[in-house]
């Protein structure tokens, strides 16, 4: 994964194409209907999962946080995506402008994206960070 992602991210005329295909207007418009679309079927699926189960997506979070495995996994992709972004050509941030610009982006994901900091607390307890330098032992 993080090899194809590095070919990828080093691939100067893909990443302008893909920022040509981003930065159209169709494109735009069709990238922000289907994130709201996707964040009403969200939303509703929580709601249900609320009025059902008792249960919001706040309290899954913390449950799957507790188990040992998650949480060390979920830092071990987090610190594999730094090397990726070492070797990223500029057009690369210009793709990520663009994806920045669409509204679906700035209305829908960035909020939600940007209210995950109080996550990073419980991932990088002292216990979970010790986990990581340990190899798994095979059986």
């Amino acid at each position: 994964m993080e090899r194809m992602t590095r070919w990828i991210t080093s691939r100067r005329y893909l990443l302008l194409l893909l920022e040509h295909l981003v930065s159209n207007p169709i494109t735009e418009i069709l990238l922000t209907v289907i994130i709201r679309i996707t964040g009403r079927v969200l939303s509703a699926v929580l709601v249900i999962m609320r009025v059902v189960f008792r249960m919001t997506l706040e309290d899954i979070t913390v449950l799957l946080m507790k188990l040992p495995l998650i949480r060390v996994t979920t830092l071990k992709v987090m610190t594999m995506l730094k090397p990726i972004m070492k070797g990223i050509e500029p057009e690369g941030l210009w793709l990520f402008r663009e994806v920045m610009r669409v509204r679906g982006v700035k209305d829908v994901i960035m909020p939600v994206v940007m209210s995950t900091g109080v996550l990073l607390e419980t991932l990088a307890e002292p216990e979970v960070v010790n986990e990581l330098g340990k190899k798994e032992v095979e059986e």
